[in-house]
Order: C-alpha cells, then structure tokens, then sequence
C-alpha cells in the first residue's frame, strides 16, 4: 500500500496504487496441504505394523483440546493412535488400528468466507491429487456451530483415495477435520469415519479478554530508520522484526503469537492530510471487499499530528482489520499499521496500539542525515531534443531518464538521490517574453487554483535569456514546489522544469539547479 508505487508524478498526482495482497499472504499460511495425507497414509501405515492391536470392544474415550483452546476431538483411543506432533501445517494425526484409515486436524486462527474456505479446499486437494471430484457436499449445523462437510475422490501417486471431512471457520479460526482412506476401503470404514468426525465440537464462546500467551519481561528497543526521519519503540518480547521485506515496506513485524502483523511504510513526499486520507482508502477499497471504516479520527501525539484509522474489509477470503497511524508533514509521508483478522483484533487492539504508540518523527532532520544519496562519481551525458533546437547536459549520478513520457513531454527524469523529477517540453512555436509567462502561470492555474509563485527573475544562461521560475502548487493534494528554465525564440519554446514536495525542496534545490543549467539552446 506504498503510496509512491510507481513514482512518477507526470499526471499530476505521482502516486500509483499498490496493492497488499503480499503482505496478507503471509495470514493464509497454506493451511490446507493435502499432500499431507499421502505421508500420513505412508507413515502411519509402517507404525501401525509395528503396534501390535488391541481389543476394540470395550470404547476408550479420550478428548484432545486445541492448542489455543478453540476446539476439541473426542475419539476412542483403543481405535485410533494418535501423534501429537505430526509437523507440517497439521496439528493432529490418527491412524486408525484395524485398517489403513487416517485423520488428520489442521487449525488455523484466521477465519475465512465459507465460499472461500470451500474453494480453497477444493483447489488445494487438486493441486495434490488427479481426477479429482466432489462426491458429495452439505451443510450441518451441530451446537449452533455451522460446519461444512465435503467428501472428495482423487489419485495421489497412483493411489486411488477419498478425504471424508467437515471444515469450520468462524471466530475460533479455520478448522479442518480431514479422514481418509483409499478408495476401495471408504464405504467399509465410512461409520468409523463419520464417528471420528462427529467428535469434533467448536468452543462457542471466544474468550477476548484471556491473555495470548504467557508475557514476558518487556525488552523495550528503538529502532530507527535509515533516512532518520522516524523511530519505532517496541517490545522485542512481544514483537519480531523481520529481517527481510517483501513489497515497499520499510520494517516489519510479527507478533509472537503469529497473527497479528505490522508493517511501516515511509515516503519523503508529503501529501495534504485530505489526500493522504483518499489514498489509504482507495489503495484499501482496491484489495478488499466489504470495505469498512470502522474509526476515524485526528490525535495529536508527541509534538504531531497523525491520522488514525482503523479499516475491515475481507481480503482473499480472510475478514481483516487494518489499524493504523497515517502522518504526512516536513518528515514525508509515514505509515505505520498494525493488521490481524476481525475474530482477533479486540485480543490484540491494546498490543496493537501500544506498537503504533512507540512512532516518532524527527522534526528536525539536517539533509546530509536524511538524504538517501550514496556517495557518488559525477557521469555527465547528454540528450538532445527531436528539433536539434537544444541540448541537456545532466548528471546520471543523479538523474535518471524515464522512457514512459507523457504528453507534451519530450523527456522526464527521475531524481536518484529522492523524491525529485525533472522534465523537458520543446515546442516549435515562438512567444513573446510576457506571452511565456503568462503561458506558464496559465498552465499551473488550469491544474490548480492553490498556487503561488516564489520567486521569479530573468537570467542570461549560456548567452541567451531564460525565465527563471520558483512557483508552489498543491496538485491532486499533493503539495509541489516547481523549479524551471523558460525559453522562448526563433529555436521555438523549451521548458526545463525539476519538482518536489516542499518539505525535501531546500535538500533538493543544489540538484535541482545544476539539472536546469544543464540547458543549451542551439540557436542557428
């Protein structure tokens, strides 16, 4: 959910949407890896060779709970064998003594649609098996808990096999209570199946106030980042930072318990706190359905402003909250979000908030700190326009040239050091010196009517005279600051214009000046 995706502001706005689904992939943990079974089948059926059977006619009855407590199984332990730590995404594995028939229980703690837990089983039992087909499917509700049953039919190594089972997701997470059995063994063994299956029962109340696990000593530390612009506190005991990213995300964090989440993303461009707001939203609305906003609000923390929202919206299949603070001011952009799904966000808003809480921004961050330029060799190149009418020489330490112009553009560069750009628009037309002027003030009013010129003077460059304009402008929410070279004459009209958010300007202007006076007008 980078703000600054694409980066490139030629349309006026600079920030392309972006979109999560990477970093909530990381809640779908491939909960239901059927290719599981197929082990089982290979590794049960070795022990149970080896165990010698017991008497089955008097029932053992025995119940094992959940790990977190969500969910029970009742089984009769004279009938199957039980291995407590099978590995893998399973949390149980049975083997039933008399024959080769398996169970397996896989739980996860984020709860899904039905229609995607359904969809996700049938299509990971087909990325495992062959001639895979849906025997039968129903709906039960047992102890007012909805459950989902579905018995499909497919090969796995040659082996003709049926999964029997009944699925559940809801606030307790997403259950899975898989039997199985070769193909010609079902019906002879569909009671001992059924039997095994209707000992699953969900806990129906979630209790939202009983600590995750247990809590260690705080180990409070303080991380910053790399431009220093911001810090995050946080509780080491309680949160793992992630030693590599993935996306646009700057750090990110994992909560002990592995299902909460927390990602910062930070930009150098500022935003209107109106835009900031419209873009968070929209890049949320573009990968969730069912959007919510379910709080909004302004807090001042520290010596800052920040936007809080909090925003649910089911994103491939799993009901997820997002709780964030959202800053722009003269540090860029920052967004710092923590996500879990909606069953478990109330356990973990205080954690949550508590990470968001330990956010600071450095108000006061001198250029050589926050700059992201590297130590540099200066390369100087040259472009030169279509017309033959002028040439730029720039430095490709710096400035990098972007082939997807837009518009009138004949060339757009993007600035290495930061958020900065730079573009060339040539025109074979002839104005006066006030018409130019005007010219240009005209475009700038035709974006926004928020403008304001800076400064302006008239410059002799290179033995010719140049408009030299420093204008500011909010565009689409985003506040700009405009630098630029204006020519008119016989060669026709060249602008040579770099911009940048005015929090980063000052730190920018040196480069931004030396990318203008690059300009040669090659006059006949």
């Amino acid at each position: 959910m980078k703000i600054n995706h694409n980066k490139n502001p030629r349309n006026n706005s600079g920030f392309g949407k972006n979109y999560v689904v990477l970093l909530l992939a990381v809640f779908i943990t491939t909960c239901l890896l059927f290719t599981g079974g197929a082990q089982a089948m290979e590794q049960n059926s070795k022990r149970i060779e080896q165990r010698p059977q017991e008497s089955s006619s008097d029932q053992q009855l025995t119940t094992l709970e959940g790990r977190y407590g969500r969910y029970t199984i009742e089984y009769d332990q004279s009938q199957w064998d039980v291995d407590t730590e099978p590995g893998g995404d399973m949390e149980f594995a049975f083997a039933y003594l008399d024959a080769e028939v398996y169970a397996m229980i896989i739980a996860e703690r984020i709860p899904l649609s039905q229609e995607y837990l359904r969809d996700m089983v049938v299509e990971n039992f087909r990325a495992a098996a062959s001639n895979v087909r849906v025997l039968d499917e129903s709906s039960e509700i047992r102890d007012g808990i909805m459950l989902m049953r579905l018995t499909m039919s497919g090969n796995i190594d040659g082996i003709g096999v049926i999964y029997h089972g009944v699925y559940y997701t809801g606030q307790a997470g997403t259950i899975q209570v898989v039997t199985f059995a070769q193909r010609d063994l079902f019906e002879e063994y569909r009671g001992v199946m059924d039997e095994f299956l209707n000992g699953f029962a969900v806990e129906r109340e979630i209790d939202d106030e009983q600590p995750s696990s247990s809590s260690p000593r705080e180990q409070k530390v303080r991380l910053r980042s790399e431009s220093g612009t911001y810090s995050i506190e946080y509780d080491q005991s309680r949160w793992e930072r992630d030693t590599e990213t993935v996306g646009d995300e700057e750090f990110f964090f994992t909560h002990r318990d592995g299902d909460v989440f927390a990602m910062i993303i930070a930009e150098r461009m500022m935003l209107t706190p109106e835009a900031l707001r419209s873009v968070v939203v929209d890049n949320f609305q573009a990968v969730a359905e069912n959007f919510r906003m379910l709080e909004e609000s302004t807090e001042t923390h520290g010596d800052m402003e920040v936007m809080c929202l909090t925003m649910s919206g089911i994103i491939n299949g799993a009901p997820t909250i997002y709780h964030g603070y959202y800053y722009t001011g003269p540090a860029g952009t920052i967004q710092v979000i923590t996500m879990t799904t909606q069953n478990l966000f109330e356990q973990y808003r205080d954690e949550m908030e508590e990470f968001l809480n330990g956010f600071e921004v450095e108000t006061d961050v001198p250029a050589s700190r926050s700059s992201r330029r590297q130590p540099r060799q200066d390369r100087w190149e040259t472009v030169t326009g279509r017309y033959g009418t002028y040439s730029l020489e720039y430095n490709s330490a710096l400035w990098e040239p972007d082939d997807m112009v837009t518009g009138d553009q004949e060339f757009f560069f993007s600035y290495l050091g930061g958020e900065a750009y730079g573009m060339i628009v040539a025109e074979r037309m002839e104005f006066s010196r006030k018409s130019l002027r005007d010219f240009v003030i005209d475009n700038i009013a035709a974006a926004t009517s928020e403008y304001e010129i800076l400064e302006e003077r008239t410059v002799t460059h290179r033995g010719v005279q140049i408009l030299c304009l420093t204008t500011s402008a909010i565009v689409e929410g985003i506040p700009l600051v405009y630098y630029g070279y204006y020519y008119t004459g016989e060669p026709g009209t060249i602008q040579v214009v770099t911009f940048t958010t005015p929090n980063v300007f000052d730190e920018f202007r040196a480069d931004m000046q030396d990318f203008v006076n690059g300009l040669t007008v090659l006059e006949d």
